[in-house]
């Protein structure tokens, strides 16, 4: 990581079509640094996806963004055939994303690529792990199977 604080100007630079609002650009600036950020209300203790300048639960404005593991479990999986043109991204064989449920909270979910080096599917409730994939775009989370033993 870092020793210096990454600037909202980068974060613009490197995710120029992201759709950055004020909600998420913590969010932004967490993936810079290659780190798996999701908000948090500080009232209740709830993590909620996607970020909001509220919690959905209790309604407090105290939100904030907090690290998570990337460790979860697949609720869902879907070969993707269209969408914006992206390097590393074939729709003509389908692009994998899973749903991942993270450990963290019971429902809190997060959409990534899939990644394996055989290109296999997801395995509904297959344990998963955070890993980083460089794009055009900068950093991105994807899942891979789970190194953990169950």
């Amino acid at each position: 990581m870092p020793d210096h604080p990454r600037s909202i100007d980068e974060v613009f630079d490197v995710f120029p079509n992201a759709p950055i609002t004020h909600d998420n650009l913590d969010i932004y600036l967490g993936r810079l640094e290659r780190r798996l950020l999701v908000k948090r209300c500080r009232a209740c203790d709830r993590y909620h996806e996607p970020p909001r300048s509220f919690c959905p639960d209790c309604l407090s404005g105290d939100v904030a963004a907090a690290p998570v593991s990337g460790a979860g479990r697949v609720v869902l999986f879907s070969r993707v055939h269209t969408g914006p043109a992206g390097f590393g991204i074939d729709y003509a064989a389908g692009h994998p994303i899973a749903v991942v449920e993270l450990r963290e909270q019971p429902g809190l979910r997060l959409s990534g690529q899939f990644v394996t080096p055989d290109g296999r599917d997801a395995r509904l409730d297959e344990r998963v792990e955070l890993v980083w994939i460089d794009r055009a775009d900068g950093p991105t989370p994807a899942f891979v199977p789970s190194s953990e033993e169950v």
